[in-house]
């Protein structure tokens, strides 16, 4: 797959472009994406990549590459479609456990699944924290392989979500339009029609990329009667902790950046920062250490299990008779 040459070429294909070598650019370049993060107007989502030549390419992209997908006249949106079936037969057991929870089982459901848990998804992350993406940065970064420049940085990737918002479809948004002036809906039959993966992708003009938001405390979709039609989710245990979003690309050859844009505007900005700097971002804005990170940003049930058991063990000379209140 292609990658970035240089730094030069790269920041052609950005809203904005900035290179990053020491730590006071550091340290104001972060101030500034915490600023985005405190203000609602601003509202910026991140996402970082340990290497900087690599272009934004989603799991599905890579998979079509590697696989020479594109000469067997394979169509994408089908492939994307099957994997989807795949686990939304009744006798899946993703299929079952979604539906003992209480929750609606719908396609954008299932490739949050397969994209954070080894599978093949159109979707890419981004975090509403930056100190995420500053993980991802880290996790995984090598020195300085290859004599080019640009095998010396790593790059955090954001664009504004409310501004972006304003310009490209959001399956949240698009959700609450397809509702709208209905008095009979099946909460779960809107899933699967309307709001289907394959017909949502039918109605989004020269595949333009779609934002997919992980909201936590809007899960209603409403009537313009303000009753509740269905609800939305598509998140899961990594996604929350991550305090994930996704963008859908279903170009299969150019990344993100290059279909991120419109009317003659990109939305999508890029620091490149040096990997010299590594240890100093594990160190101020990691809690000096990446390991902690790992398990609160991959939780597994049973480090959940354990680290309920341990806390309470920690805990036992200050039990009561009565249990604390959640």
């Amino acid at each position: 797959m292609e990658q970035y040459k240089d730094l030069e070429e790269k920041a052609e294909h950005f809203l904005q472009s900035q290179t990053i070598n020491t730590p006071e650019e550091l340290d104001a370049a972060m101030n500034e994406l915490a600023n985005f993060m405190g203000n609602k107007k601003l509202h910026a989502v991140f996402r970082g990549v340990h290497e900087a030549k690599y272009k934004l390419y989603s799991s599905f992209q890579r998979m079509w590459f590697d696989r020479n997908l594109g000469e067997t006249g394979t169509d994408p949106y089908l492939l994307v479609q099957n994997m989807i079936y795949h686990c939304f037969n009744r006798k899946h057991v993703l299929f079952k456990y979604f539906k003992q929870l209480g929750v609606i089982c719908n396609d954008w459901l299932i490739l949050s699944f397969l994209q954070h848990y080894g599978g093949a998804s159109p979707l890419l992350d981004f975090s509403r924290n930056y100190k995420v993406a500053l993980y991802f940065l880290c996790k995984g970064l090598k020195p300085y392989y290859g004599k080019e420049e640009i095998h010396h940085y790593a790059s955090i990737y954001y664009y504004k979500y409310v501004e972006a918002g304003k310009k490209f479809i959001s399956l949240y948004r698009y959700a609450h339009e397809i509702v709208k002036g209905k008095t009979l809906i099946h909460k779960d039959n809107i899933w699967k029609n309307e709001l289907r993966f394959s017909s949502v992708m039918k109605n989004i003009p020269n595949s333009e990329p779609i934002i997919i938001p992980a909201h936590n405390n809007r899960t209603h979709i409403k009537t313009e009667e303000n009753k509740i039609a269905t609800f939305y989710t598509v998140s899961n245990i990594n996604l929350t902790s991550q305090k994930g979003e996704f963008v859908c690309n279903m170009d299969v050859e150019q990344p993100l950046e290059d279909v991120f844009h419109k009317d003659g505007k990109k939305y999508i900005c890029c620091l490149n920062i040096h990997k010299g700097l590594r240890e100093y971002i594990i160190e101020k804005y990691l809690g000096g250490s990446l390991e902690r990170n790992d398990s609160l940003y991959f939780p597994s049930e049973e480090q959940i299990a354990k680290d309920a058991l341990e806390h309470t063990l920690k805990n036992i000379n200050l039990a009561k008779a009565e249990p604390p209140q959640p």
